[in-house]
């Protein structure tokens, strides 16, 4: 009997370790959160079955996002565009300079020179430059398609212009020879006197069949002392204009 008054004490002693050893049990045997949780639903017959926690948006923000670049554009394939120089003996020509020109005319028709604003819609562009090789060779490397205007120069065999269509599967022959020469002179009207340092412009074109003509160049001299000039005229066959 000298017991019975520290029977409530014990029992609660042996409350409190029940209770402790219960905590410590859950604790240890609960899932991480981190990482994964208990699927809740469909998989009730199975207590392993795990499925991936959606992070919330707190930790969506805190994650780096990673970036992603945009893909460039593919590049255009090139055409080749190639052939030969040679002169009226049909002798390769080397170290001859090739120049390659987009030509844009738009809204003027060449057949009149009275009309205003010939000038202002010629428009050239430079699309690539060469020289051709020992054997007479030349080769073009060009993404763009259309219609373009072939320069050859050369200092002892003058120059010539060919129209060019690209994509060209076909090489292509250039034919240096020296053209015909349109001289001139520039005067004073009132005294018949030379002008000197004048320039002189004109643009030479080739019927196209339609009636007009298609613009195969520009040419420019500066008058000398006397106010003469000579224009090298390209060759470029019959029915062509100066204007």
């Amino acid at each position: 009997m000298k017991y019975r008054h520290r029977l409530p004490w014990i029992v609660l002693l042996l409350a409190l370790m029940a209770v402790v050893l219960v905590v410590r049990d859950f604790l240890g045997t609960a899932p991480e959160r981190i990482d994964e949780v208990t699927s809740p639903a469909g998989t009730a017959g199975d207590p392993k079955a795990k499925v991936r926690r959606t992070p919330s948006e707190k930790e969506a923000r805190s994650q780096p996002v990673e970036k992603t670049s945009t893909p460039a554009p593919p590049s255009r394939p090139q055409t080749p565009l190639y052939g030969i120089v040679v002169d009226s003996t049909d002798t390769p020509v080397a170290a001859a300079s090739l120049e390659l020109i987009e030509n844009r005319v738009k809204g003027t028709h060449m057949s009149r020179p009275d009309q205003r604003g010939i000038w202002d819609t010629l428009r050239t562009r430079t699309m690539a430059q060469t020289h051709s090789g020992d054997d007479g060779r030349f080769a073009f490397d060009i993404a763009d398609e259309g219609r373009f205007t072939l320069v050859a120069r050369h200092p002892r065999l003058g120059d010539s212009r060919v129209f060019v269509q690209i994509p060209r599967p076909q090489p292509l022959r250039v034919v240096l020879r020296l053209g015909r020469r349109l001289p001139g002179r520039v005067i004073d009207r009132a005294t018949d006197v030379g002008i000197p340092g004048a320039t002189i412009s004109g643009l030479v074109g080739v019927q196209d069949g339609k009636g007009g003509f298609d613009m195969v160049g520009v040419l420019k001299a500066v008058s000398g002392e006397d106010g003469s000039f000579d224009f090298p005229l390209p060759d470029i066959g019959r029915n062509h204009s100066l204007t």
